[in-house]
């Protein structure tokens, strides 16, 4: 059997809804972008949403939105993906790395406390693979210490905390539409806000700071950070079915959990207290990672490392390493990612815990 780590679910209703944008004969940022941001607006529950290109320009523009200032300080996760820190040094900020929970895979309050100094200007939170953060701690301590949040939201959308959508949370909010999320347009990413000012200046610097009121009167510095309504058309689509699309990942995670359970060797994802995932990932914990990965490989079961370095370690970041994160050393040295994707079945599933046993009966053989 060959189980891939990740497969997008495009389906016949998106590709019709691509075919019906072609003919439409407006394929740049028009009526279908409004009509995907609308909805993920609502999803979020947030009174703005803007879609741009992909996740990372949606970075960029939230940061710049925050007043990241050249020097100013932000408090990022150790265990993300690469291009949130890379975002913060684009724009001239110092990236400061915290520590994830004993628990789980998330950011700690406890270790950002500790960071805080005269220069921090931000904390960055990111829901790893969809397991929520403790947003209400963290944002109680924004608001003691005068700070601001921008919530990384790449890998949270369909999961929750206290009864909110994850996508609620921070200041401004982004995440990305790639191909292996839950919901794709293929490339894309939004920003989602609060405001009808700061609703006002993401659209305008996503267009090049063309006023929208005079063709090619520029009142300010932007980028080409548009999305096309191609890709708003598959993401039309795709928030239709939001809800069967996270029902199915709910699913595939929890028997994930009843198949592998009974394995002590190896340390299944938790699910946070007052919170739901969203699963992105379903992520397990083996001290003998790489041979698992590798055993598994030879059995036609794909895997990924997400992540196999801490920011710090990354060759580009090493210069801004300050204490070690030794949470998140110890996770990203163990953690394996098994197959995730809208079309698995449960008997994938369970031929991959299959397989995962005989590796471990294998070992004590």
């Amino acid at each position: 059997m060959k189980i891939p780590w990740a497969k997008p679910a495009i389906d016949a209703s998106d590709r019709q809804e691509v075919r019906r944008t072609l003919r439409s004969n407006w394929l740049t940022m028009g009526p279908r972008t409004l009509e995907f941001e609308s909805m993920m607006a609502a999803h979020a529950t947030r009174r703005f949403a803007a879609a741009v290109c992909n996740g990372t320009a949606a970075l960029d523009l939230g940061l710049r939105l925050l007043r990241l200032s050249p020097g100013d300080e932000v408090i990022v996760p150790a265990l993300c993906y690469f291009a949130t820190a890379a975002a913060v040094v684009s724009r001239g900020g110092v990236p400061v790395f915290a520590d994830i929970e004993a628990e789980h895979p998330t950011i700690s309050a406890a270790a950002i406390e500790g960071l805080v100094g005269p220069r921090t200007r931000l904390i960055v939170t990111m829901d790893y693979g969809g397991t929520p953060c403790d947003h209400t701690a963290i944002a109680r301590l924004a608001k003691r210490k005068g700070l601001r949040i921008l919530h990384d939201g790449a890998q949270s959308l369909g999961g929750e905390y206290r009864g909110s959508p994850l996508l609620a949370y921070g200041d401004v909010a982004t995440t990305s539409f790639h191909a292996a999320k839950s919901v794709t347009t293929i490339e894309g990413g939004m920003v989602l806000t609060s405001t009808v000012a700061d609703d006002r200046k993401v659209r305008l610097w996503r267009n090049q700071g063309e006023s929208p009121q005079k063709k090619y009167e520029h009142v300010e510095i932007g980028a080409n950070y548009r999305i096309s309504d191609l890709h708003a058309a598959v993401g039309v689509s795709q928030m239709r079915r939001i809800e069967r699309l996270i029902a199915k990942r709910r699913l595939l995670a929890h028997t994930y959990s009843s198949q592998l359970g009974q394995l002590s060797a190896v340390r299944l994802p938790s699910e946070r207290a007052l919170g739901r995932n969203g699963w992105f990932f379903y992520a397990v914990r083996i001290q003998d990672r790489n041979a698992a990965a590798a055993f598994l490989r030879d059995r036609g079961v794909e895997t990924r490392i997400a992540y196999p370095k801490v920011l710090y370690d990354q060759p580009a970041l090493r210069a801004w390493k300050r204490v070690r994160c030794p949470n998140a050393e110890r996770f990203v040295r163990e953690v394996l990612n098994l197959p995730m994707f809208d079309a698995m079945t449960k008997e994938q599933v369970r031929w991959v815990a299959r397989v995962t046993g005989e590796f471990f009966g294998q070992r004590e053989g």
